[in-house]
């Protein structure tokens, strides 16, 4: 008896017991041997072909390693990105710092971009979860060893953690880099821009230059003032 794969069935979920064949189909591959009676509905009807039970396992294994082949490259995009965001972070914070939030809130909305862009195909790496429920839901009849499969689902899930660290990782980021924005716009800071700002246009002003200035002026306002005293001292002695 024969294993059947059915190509067009391939991205449909989980089927407990199929109509046509009368037995549970995941992923395109049935999880029992299809009856010799069935065997032409299965390749003259519905465009399947049979096969051994080694190349049936092999099947599942392979669709359990596509999804998490696809988790693993979702993973590794949103890690590349969250490396380059948390390198510009830390200018974003600092900009905030001067009182301009326009960097952080850039960062915080390529870090969402990141995220969607990391995200995965359900219908995808889904088929690892549906796999997994089929074989506890037909862990009584399955007449193959699962323990393969089961090792290829430990993997995948392996993988699924290491892509919700990384997600949580940028959702860290878009956190991170929204506080500096918020902190560009608070009170303290905005204070702090202001006195810098009036700090920076005294330094600009009061140059050395000008304090000379100061003094030349201030001496020779006093000169002026004594020539100013010692002509009104002529003056008064000629009135008198």
């Amino acid at each position: 008896m024969s294993y059947a794969v059915i190509s067009a069935l391939s991205n449909e979920r989980f089927t407990l017991c199929n109509p046509r064949l009368n037995v549970p189909i995941v992923a395109g591959v049935s999880l029992l041997p299809v009856s010799r009676d069935n065997e032409h509905v299965l390749t003259r009807i519905m465009g399947g072909k049979a096969v051994s039970e080694t190349e049936a396992v092999s099947r599942l294994i392979g669709a359990v390693g596509a999804a998490t082949d696809h988790v693993a490259a979702q993973t590794s995009a949103g890690q590349d990105a969250a490396k380059h965001l948390r390198a510009a972070l830390k200018a974003a914070q600092a900009a905030a710092e001067e009182g301009d939030a326009r960097p952080a809130e850039e960062l915080a909305n390529e870090a969402r971009d990141a995220i969607q862009r990391a995200g995965l195909d359900h219908r995808l790496a889904g088929r690892a979860d549906d796999i997994a429920d089929a074989l506890d839901q037909c862990a009584d009849v399955i007449r193959f060893d699962p323990e393969p499969i089961r090792k290829a689902l430990e993997a995948h899930e392996k993988a699924e953690a290491g892509h919700q660290k990384t997600l949580a990782t940028l959702a860290g980021i878009v956190s991170d880099a929204s506080a500096a924005a918020d902190r560009a716009r608070s009170s303290e800071v905005l204070a702090k821009v202001a006195n810098a700002d009036h700090e920076d246009r005294l330094s600009r002003t009061v140059t050395h230059d000008f304090l000379a200035g100061l003094v030349k002026d201030r001496d020779d306002a006093a000169r002026a003032l004594r020539r100013l005293s010692d002509r009104l001292a002529v003056l008064g002695s000629v009135v008198r």
